[in-house]
């Protein structure tokens, strides 16, 4: 089925949209890359700078379900380069593969050499996932019958009294879960703990509300998790970073890296420890007020977290820089270089020690307190502080640089 180009209301619509390459189209050409633009899913490179150049060499076909985008296919010439669903992987995914296949039949297209292997390698995933789940069983596939499903893929899995799982780890399989008609959400649904690694990148699963630790690392990155509010601890890296979690109020310690750069987690008040590094620069944190301690770099380059009052110590640099955060006053060391520049800290309470460069640009502190080394340089422009407050530090540096930190980082 395809769809009006000129339809201005998709918000039900299913089925393909075409839009016309510059030789095609060459009047409207500038209209038609805006329209692969709004069209195209979040995950394809044609939602940003690859669409002028992809219906410059050729059309563009997305299939919509219910006005969302679920595959895109990429012509050059007359012929079709590639097939992409919403996971951009160069696969096609086994949901739409029919839907795929009609639509190149119908419309009498013409396959690349490229094209040939993925419409190819489709069908061999197709034969291989329908001997799979003969293997597991129709029954356990229609229940997702976690303690059926997931030792078929090399998953552990123990069951306690309450009926609740411990598995040694999480992942998809070589291709998704959903691929085998299992229901994502059902099958996570009674695990407690995840002893390894908790991979949800590519999963389909939404809600882990019983999930109260993980052992090793932990993978949300574009996943579409929203609900965590029972887990308690990560042992490992935690990443965050453009997921769509938002709740994570129990959540008390992170033992690797932990990345919430453009996350919707707000909530992290009984968070005390992070034992690598951390970015909260663009993210909508707000709630640090129990972290007690951060191994490695602390970045909070504009964020939105203001309350930092139980911090210790941070083991590496510490970027505040146009940061909202006002309260350090149990803040004892920085590990590495301290910048302060555009915030809006006043006062350095119990700072003791500074293991980098120092900059105080632009900044509103004003009083250095128990302040007593610096292993670095010193900037102080347009400070509200003079050398003279330093008098009771130790630099162990080139002492001070009132050149713009930018430009000097440069030379």
């Amino acid at each position: 089925m395809y769809l009006q180009d000129n339809n201005a209301n998709l918000q039900s619509d299913t089925g393909w949209i075409v839009i016309p390459s510059k030789i095609h189209d060459p009047e409207n050409f500038e209209a038609n890359v805006d329209k692969l633009k709004t069209l195209s899913h979040k995950n394809w490179c044609t939602k940003s700078f690859n669409a002028e150049p992809y219906l410059s060499d050729g059309d563009f076909h997305v299939y919509l379900e219910s006005s969302k985008p679920k595959l895109g296919i990429r012509f050059v010439g007359d012929a079709i380069q590639e097939i992409q669903g919403e996971m951009n992987n160069s696969k096609i995914p086994q949901k739409y593969f029919e839907e795929v296949k009609t639509h190149i039949q119908s419309g009498h297209l013409h396959l690349s050499s490229n094209a040939k292997n993925e419409i190819e390698n489709a069908e061999n995933i197709k034969q291989k996932i329908e001997k799979i789940k003969a293997e597991i069983g129709e029954e356990a596939i229609k229940n997702a019958d976690a303690e059926k499903i997931l030792p078929y893929f090399g998953i552990e899995v123990k069951k306690d009294a309450d009926g609740m799982l411990t598995i040694s780890e999480y992942r998809q399989p070589k291709t998704t879960f959903a691929e085998f008609g299992i229901d994502e959400n059902r099958l996570v649904s009674n695990i407690k703990v995840i002893e390894g690694d908790a991979d949800f990148r590519n999963s389909q699963a939404q809600d882990l509300r019983n999930l109260q630790s993980i052992g090793e690392n932990a993978y949300f990155r574009n996943s579409p998790v929203q609900d965590l509010r029972n887990l308690h601890s990560i042992g490992g890296n935690a990443s965050f970073s453009d997921s769509q979690v938002q709740d994570l109020r129990k959540l008390h310690s992170i033992g690797g890296h932990a990345y919430f750069r453009n996350s919707q987690v707000q909530d992290l008040g009984n968070l005390h420890s992070i034992g690598g590094n951390t970015n909260f620069s663009n993210s909508q944190v707000q709630d640090l007020r129990k972290l007690h301690s951060i191994g490695g770099y602390a970045d909070f380059s504009n964020s939105l977290v203001q309350d930092l009052s139980n911090l210790h110590s941070i083991g590496w640099y510490a970027d505040f820089s146009n940061s909202l955060v006002q309260d350090l006053k149990n803040l004892h060391s920085i590990g590495g270089y301290a910048d302060f520049s555009n915030s809006l800290i006043q006062d350095l309470s119990n700072l003791h020690s500074i293991g980098g460069y120092a900059c105080f640009n632009n900044s509103l502190v004003q009083d250095l307190r128990k302040l007593k080394s610096i292993k670095g340089l010193v900037y102080i422009n347009n400070s509200k502080l003079s050398i003279d407050d330093f008098k009771n530090v130790e630099i162990e540096g080139r002492g001070f640089n009132n050149i713009n930190l930018t430009q000097f980082l440069n030379l």
